[in-house]
């Protein structure tokens, strides 16, 4: 597979491998798309998406220094949008931070060197304005030591 798709299932494993204040199961996907309507965010909901390489260089001979992204997206509908309800998800985002920043994964050799807070994540939109979904998340930025052939 893919170096960043490697990334993004040891962070999912990672994080399901872990127990946060708040039970959820963490699922890779291509896009956190879930129904409304049909009640999807009812539970909580913690996705992790796969952002490009953001950068490589060589860290010596025959070493390439690769940079790989993975969004983390906290989504959930909560019977009420207000800061009752909210504050323990953002507090759960935060928990998360805590847990995954400068974080290495043994299973694919990367270590977590930058993290964001990413409110502007390109499939947050509006959602707790329009529909009282509460969506936070995080971006975190993997570093990976590659041996060049």
């Amino acid at each position: 597979m893919a170096v960043i798709t490697d990334i993004a299932d040891a962070v999912v494993a990672e994080m399901n491998g872990h127990t946060f204040s708040q039970p959820f199961t963490a699922e890779r996907r291509i896009r956190p798309r879930f129904s409304i309507t049909k009640g999807e965010l009812k539970d909580l909901k913690v996705a992790v998406v796969h952002g490009p390489a953001i950068g490589a260089g060589l860290s010596g001979r025959k070493l390439a220094d690769e940079q790989y992204t993975v969004m983390v997206a906290v989504l959930q509908k909560p019977a009420e949008a207000t800061p009752t309800y909210f504050d323990p998800l953002m507090a759960l985002v935060e928990e998360i931070r805590d847990y995954m920043a400068w974080r290495r994964l043994a299973a694919v050799d990367a270590v977590c060197i930058r993290w964001a807070f990413a409110e502007d994540l390109p499939f947050i939109g509006e959602l707790a304005d329009q529909s009282g979904v509460f969506t936070g998340g995080l971006t975190l930025t993997y570093r990976v030591l590659r041996k060049i052939p």
